[in-house]
């Protein structure tokens, strides 16, 4: 599903326009809208992908189709929390299969949970152990999904113990009890090439919320 997969360590309303980013619920402790590259994100990555942050966006280049690559911000772990992102595909992109979203419950630089949408209007949520994915959710269409490009979607996952409840666009898409990290979590982003192109997603805001 995931060919070529590679990991960095680092330190809601639909709309057929790009959505304003909505406050994270709970105290908000972090906030990038990536106007630069904010201290503590590693954006070295390996040869099929450069990832920069600047001008409002962070923005994944890759070099194929079926990439994927994280960048987890482990400046510190988190245990109960509210976790936000805004991603969309650039309006130029072509309008495929591509994803991005948000990893939590982080314990390394190859082992996390996903939540992502796809440009084609599907969700999925799955774990990732060093490269080896267990789906949790299959991709699925969801009415929550703004499909197509240009325009944005609001992901959320509040966790809470061993439960993530996952939102997009302000709408509970699913609820996942999986197994929490002891002592607290790393969190992160991600984005995705289509299987047929290299085209990607990239962010415009980024929020952790504790409660």
């Amino acid at each position: 599903m995931r060919n070529g997969f590679q990991t960095a360590i680092l330190f809601s309303l639909i709309s057929v326009l790009p959505a304003a980013a909505a406050t994270c619920p709970g105290n908000v402790t972090y906030h990038d809208t990536f106007a630069t590259q904010g201290p503590g994100w590693n954006t070295t990555t390996g040869p099929t992908v450069k990832v920069t942050m600047g001008g409002g966006k962070a923005d994944f280049n890759f070099t194929g189709a079926g990439l994927g690559q994280s960048l987890q911000y482990t400046v510190n772990q988190y245990g109960d929390l509210s976790l936000c992102a805004t991603v969309s595909a650039p309006a130029t992109a072509k309008a495929e299969n591509e994803a991005a979203g948000i990893t939590f419950w982080g314990i390394g630089p190859g082992t996390y949970y996903l939540f992502e949408v796809t440009v084609d209007g599907q969700f999925y949520v799955g774990s990732n152990n060093n490269g080896s994915f267990t789906t949790l959710f299959a991709k699925q269409a969801n009415a929550a999904v703004a499909k197509g490009v240009g325009v944005s979607n609001n992901l959320q996952v509040t966790t809470k113990g061993n439960l993530a409840t996952f939102y997009v666009n302000g709408t509970q898409v699913g609820t996942i009890t999986g197994v929490a990290p002891s002592g607290g979590g790393n969190v992160g982003i991600y984005s995705e090439t289509s299987t047929t192109s290299a085209e990607p997603m990239d962010f415009t805001d980024f929020q952790i919320a504790v409660p």
